[in-house]
């Protein structure tokens, strides 16, 4: 096995790849993917981008990278040109055709928010937008726009034929939002595309809320080590978890949010109230795939911990922080 480096590709509205450092434009949605690969004998080369073995193609460039830009490509809704932002323009005016890929996933959406009794929704676009959360710091809606954004959102109203291979939407409204799976998603993507070029060690994150250990580290059969963080900003590394061929998502209110006469306002919103979701300060889960445990820690964070004690988590195990009380792990099935 050839040492592989640590990459990292950020992909924003400009449609370039950024200079590692360079802060992306504010409110931008943008797939970052980052790999760290080693060799059995624990090495790890400096930051560069090169071919693997003469005469093979950059392996960034064939699977990683070319994973993330695809995923941008296909869901980003800041890019008028991505797959999700022509459905978000059509759907609602007719049937619209779509890649097996996008109905794929769209339809795997529709399962998390039937399973989470819509918690997890995907429509949520106009709700976001109407709290200010969409390229915004966030801020409280009008009545009006807080009715018509309720109006315009729901699974129920998202229609998937995949015999067909079209998307259409039953409200003219209905806007799809990728927050709360794109990342964990584009990860499934970037460990699939190493698997397939026989990597079988390696770390892939985007960015802090979803990261996948493939295998384990040298020198550490058990799996990747990672701090987890807690309740609040300042319990970072409060626990150590070990992923080996696992993944971790985590949602949480104590970094996007704002404050309005004394009460705070998340920017994770509960689909059915239209409202920030209330009762939890984070929740995260592990399990076998990055996309089902960032829709799960959505979905357990917006039903809260009764919910997920009474119905349990799908695969894996969930960390469930409540508002004013001590974390606790809850098993899967």
């Amino acid at each position: 096995m050839e040492i592989w480096d640590l990459y990292t590709a950020d992909r924003v509205k400009t449609d370039r790849t950024m200079v590692r450092g360079e802060k992306p434009p504010k409110g931008y949605w943008h797939i970052v993917v980052h790999v760290c690969i080693f060799n059995a004998k624990g090495e790890l080369l400096i930051q560069q981008r090169q071919p693997f073995k003469e005469g093979w193609p950059n392996m960034w460039d064939v699977t990683v990278g070319g994973s993330a830009i695809s995923c941008d490509y296909m869901l980003s809704n800041y890019k008028p040109s991505s797959e999700l932002s022509r459905i978000n323009r059509e759907a609602g005016r007719g049937e619209v055709p779509v890649s097996e890929e996008m109905a794929a996933l769209l339809e795997l959406c529709l399962r998390y928010s039937r399973a989470s009794e819509g918690a997890f929704d995907i429509t949520v676009g106009a709700l976001v937008k109407a709290w200010g959360f969409f390229g915004g710091e966030g801020g409280m809606p009008g009545l009006w726009s807080l009715w018509l954004a309720r109006r315009n959102s729901g699974y129920q109203h998202l229609r998937v034929d995949r015999a067909k291979g079209t998307v259409r939407f039953l409200r003219s409204g209905l806007k799809l939002d990728p927050g709360g799976i794109g990342k964990g998603y584009a990860v499934d993507r970037a460990v699939a595309a190493l698997r397939e070029y026989g990597v079988d060690r390696a770390l892939v994150s985007s960015g802090a809320s979803s990261i996948f250990g493939l295998g384990a580290p040298p020198g550490s059969a058990a799996g990747w080590e990672l701090d987890l963080r807690g309740a609040k900003a300042a319990d970072r590394g409060f626990m150590t978890v070990t992923l080996k061929n696992e993944s971790l998502s985590t949602s949480g209110s104590y970094e996007k949010f704002f404050e309005k006469d004394g009460a705070r306002y998340g920017h994770i919103l509960d689909p059915r109230t239209g409202r920030p979701a209330a009762g939890m300060t984070a929740v995260s889960v592990i399990g076998p795939s990055a996309t089902d445990t960032e829709a799960w820690s959505t979905a357990l964070y917006v039903n809260g911990s009764g919910w997920a004690h009474a119905h349990g988590v799908p695969q894996g195990r969930a960390l469930l922080c409540p508002d004013g009380r001590a974390c606790g792990w809850l098993a899967g099935d």
